[in-house]
């Protein structure tokens, strides 16, 4: 019964030992095929990263109030039974986006440009 155990797990490292073996050469081959950089590297300089880093901040700070304008809206639906003159309001603030657009828009600006330097 001894032999035949490990007979067996012979046969499960030794297939094991060939996978590897036939992956390693798959890769080392994929990894000669692509020694060329077809896309050139163009990096942010600091001053555009802080500025994103600037507006994903201020869109940060205009998302967490449009949350909690939400949760005021719930609890004042929870607590009145209905909305009041202050939850329609919010309602209203909540659901303009163009803020949200144009903080998002002004963020990924240096990196549409990137990529537009890239295609030409």
């Amino acid at each position: 019964m001894d032999a035949i155990r490990r007979q067996q797990i012979d046969e499960v490292l030794n297939n094991e030992r060939d996978v590897n073996k036939i992956v390693f050469n798959i890769e080392k081959r994929n990894v000669e095929l692509s020694t060329d950089n077809v896309l050139p590297y163009t990096q942010l300089n600091s001053e555009a990263i802080n500025a994103v880093g600037s507006v994903v901040n201020q869109l940060l700070i205009l998302l967490e109030k449009k949350k909690s304008d939400i949760m005021i809206v719930a609890t004042d639906r929870q607590q009145n039974g209905r909305y009041t003159m202050k939850a329609n309001d919010t309602v209203h603030t909540v659901v303009l986006f163009e803020d949200v657009l144009q903080l998002y828009n002004t963020a990924v600006e240096p990196y549409m440009g990137l990529k537009s330097s890239l295609t030409q």
